[in-house]
């Protein structure tokens, strides 16, 4: 049984995965988020269930998603994420990537409903 039978990923292919960098992996793995699987003595080689990585890939949407699904653009989506109207999760250092999750996605749909009422005749 070898590693693509079990699905086993380095943690390049994890980041290429989630659309993160390596930096970002190897702090979920820190942080105790995400688990890994130490190959070795001192743990050189590092390797991640890709299992494990179905929570990030099921429950977050890019912010290019969401600009699709909204049919807004990049920057504006960004905007709502910086004045706090769009909450999502910061991956990465200095120059990061944002995440939202389904549960804000909904929210922010259900904040942003029109209530239309029918004109009497």
């Amino acid at each position: 049984m070898g590693e693509d039978e079990i699905g086993l990923l380095t943690p390049k292919e994890a980041a290429d995965l989630l659309k993160v960098s390596v930096s970002s992996i190897y702090r979920l793995i820190g942080e105790g988020k995400l688990s890994a699987i130490r190959i070795g003595g001192k743990g050189l080689t590092i390797r991640i269930l890709k299992k494990d990585l179905d929570p990030f890939m099921e429950t977050c949407f890019t912010v290019k998603e969401v600009a699709d699904i909204l049919r807004v653009s990049v920057p504006a989506i960004y905007r709502w994420i910086n004045n706090g109207t769009l909450p999502a999760i910061k991956f990465g250092g200095e120059s990061y990537s944002r995440r939202i999750s389904k549960k804000a996605f909904n929210a922010f749909i259900e904040s942003h409903k029109i209530n239309v009422t029918p004109k009497s005749k």
